[in-house]
Order: C-alpha cells, then structure tokens, then sequence
C-alpha cells in the first residue's frame, strides 16, 4: 500500500464507536494535518485500500467520496485510478479531530525545552487542530501531580517517575480515560506509549568507541542504575553489553554511582567531580577512560581531572551523552552521544494525538536513534 497511509488501525469490532469508512477518512485527514499529505500526493486506489484494511470496496469508495466532498481531494474516473489530495484544508475542515495536548514538566532542563520545541514545531504546522499547552511544576512534586490530575486536556505527555505516589496517579488518570505518554523514560509494567532516545544504542557504542580506542576498561559514571529511571539503566546496560563484549568481567569495580537524587538539577555541585578525583588520586600514574552518564557529570571529569593534575585527551579520555552546545566549548572538546530531542518531541505529541483521536492499537514503546559525535576528549591527541 501507499506508504503515505501507513500505520492507519481500523477499529472493527462490534463495539466501535465511528463507522469504518468514517475512520478512514478522518484518519487519512489526519495524515493531512501532520504535513504527511500535502497537495499533489497520490493516495492509494480503492482496490489497495480494499486489501489494505480488508474492507468492502462501497465502505473504501465512500471514505474518498468524502474526502472529495470536503474539496481536498479528487478522485479521477475509471478503476485504477489514484486519487490527487488537492488541499490540506483549514481549521474548517477538519473542526471534528481538534485535540489539546498538555506537556507537563517536573522541571525545566535543556533536554525539556528542546523536547518542547519539537512538540511547538508540530502544533504550528497542524492547520490549528492541535492546541498544544506546556506546563510546569518548578521541581514542586505537589504541584507536578496536581497539574496531572487536573488537566483539561485530552492527553498529557510527561516523564515517568517509579514511585508510589507517582504510579497512583498514573492509575487515577487511566481510570479516568485520560491519554497518558510519557517521554525519555518508561515504566514496564505499566501499558502507557512512550517514546524516547534509543540510550542503550547510545551508550553501547560510546562505551566500545571508548575500549577500541584504548584497549583499556571503560569507567561508569553516573547515577545509581537502581534508581527506577529506564534512560539511566538503559544507559547502564549499554556500558555494561559492550564491556562484556570486550572481555571485561567483574564489572562492579568499574561502576562509580551514587543515589539519583544526587544528579537531580544541573545547577548543584555534582557528586561525580568526587567520585572521579577519588579514582584519579587511589590509582596515579595511570591512564583512565570513562563513560559519563550525561554532559553535565561528563563536566565534573574535566574539573576532577585538572585538580589531579591530569589531561583531558592524553591521561583521561570520556565520553557524554546529550551533545549539548558546550561539548564544543570546552578547553578540549568532548565526545558525547547525540540526542535528538527536539524528533521525540515531534514523534510523542504525534503519536498522542493520534492516540486521543483514534484510541490505541496496542501499546508503543518507540526508541528514536542516536549518534555518536566523535571529538578530542575520547581520542589520543
């Protein structure tokens, strides 16, 4: 089929609430108000859609009959034939699929405002169905569950959290109906869409650029991979698989973590500049490779590393994850793993828009790819 109308799920069952051809035609709608049709895309035939969604050729037909009718599309004579979209229409023409999407933040950091970006970017180009509003809790936990249980929206996009108090909410708002996706991060156990940075890709190949490089083990810097967030254990087993890969066992004596509480804000004091001045001054005379868990601890390795009297990219090489615009600026430029956060915002509110309109087919964990950006910090100089 057209792969302009992928990924399009027809409810069927006895207990659907829209007629099919009505789902096609709203969901092919809604493909136009994404930007994925746009004029002069062909659609599928009737005969595809026919086969496609394993519907009859009248419920096909009159799907596009509507969709001509709305004048944004045309459909040529004769069988074979490829409708032309001839218009993503207006806010008029597509009044029915008007969603709100709330984008409630713990906190604000780097990594959630480019996030934010991509979700505005969506919601400008969306013909004004999609009425996008970002909100925060200032790092206030009675505030952040307060704006999730009372949101108006029709669906939240948030992180996710493993805590009691956390996880009674998210039941709340499941028992509400409420749609719920959270971002970057995931609980298993529980069947809310996520989407987030592929981190154990990420950390896998920053671990084992790091080993090639070197032939020595490669340091974990970060916070405690118990701690309950999916984006730091993943990124732990992404260090961990390659350090396997590469004949290293016994892998606890190369794990420096702490609490995750310690790693909370960019802004305090982290403890990883002590973890890492304590390892540079037990073991001197020594050359050492780390992979820190983000930029910021990758910051405290460079500050650790100058008390030891040590050189970033001749006695201690690291590598970060997040690829922030200071990895440039440092003294020596640091290698880190790419993000691309601004994409999985775009995709999050994508796919929770598609959710309230449409409901679920199935539960969505989506990874989006990252890239290793190589810089001096990592190699021999």
């Amino acid at each position: 089929m057209n792969n302009l109308l992928d990924n399009i799920a027809i409810d069927k069952g006895k207990d659907k609430k829209v007629s099919i051809f009505r789902q096609i035609e709203r969901q092919i709608r809604l493909k136009m108000i994404m930007g994925e049709l746009n004029t002069g895309d062909k659609l599928p035939t009737v005969s595809d859609m026919v086969n496609s969604f394993k519907v009859d050729y009248r419920t096909a037909n009159e799907a596009l009959k509507v969709l001509e009718n709305k004048g944004l599309i045309h459909i040529p004579k004769g069988r074979g034939k490829k409708p032309t979209v001839l218009s993503n229409g207006d806010l008029n023409s597509h009044k029915d699929l008007r969603v709100s999407v709330s984008y409630i933040r713990w906190n604000i950091d780097p990594m959630g405002m480019q996030i934010a970006s991509g979700m505005n970017e969506f919601a400008r180009n969306s013909l004004k169905c999609v009425d996008l509003r970002i909100v925060d809790a200032h790092g206030d936990i009675d505030s952040y569950f307060n704006l999730l249980l009372n949101s108006t929206s029709n669906g939240i996009i948030t992180g996710a959290y493993d805590t009691p108090d956390f996880r009674n909410v998210v039941s709340q708002l499941l028992e509400n109906n409420k749609k719920l996706l959270f971002i970057d991060r995931m609980l298993s156990d529980l069947s809310v869409n996520c989407i987030s940075i592929d981190h154990i890709d990420g950390a896998y190949h920053a671990t084992k650029h790091l080993l090639m490089e070197h032939k020595m083990p490669v340091y974990y810097l970060g916070c405690d991979v118990f701690n309950g967030a999916s984006a730091s254990e993943d990124r732990f087993y992404g260090w961990k698989t390659a350090m396997i890969e590469c004949g290293f066992s016994d892998l606890g004596q190369y794990v420096l973590s702490e609490s995750a509480d310690n790693y909370k804000t960019i802004n305090q004091v982290n403890i990883a500049y002590e973890r890492a001045l304590q390892l540079f001054k037990e073991q001197r005379n020594k050359q050492f490779s780390l992979f820190a868990i983000n930029d910021f601890v990758a910051k405290e390795v460079y500050a650790a590393a100058d008390a030891a009297g040590l050189r970033i990219g001749k006695d201690v090489f690291v590598v970060g994850f997040g690829d922030y615009p200071f990895c440039e600026q440092l003294p020596v430029a640091l290698t880190s793993v790419k993000q691309f956060n601004k994409i999985v915002g775009h995709e999050a509110i994508k796919l929770l828009v598609q959710s309230a309109l449409f409901g679920s087919s199935g539960y969505v964990y989506y990874k989006i790819p990252s890239e290793l950006v190589i810089r001096e910090s990592s190699v021999c100089s």
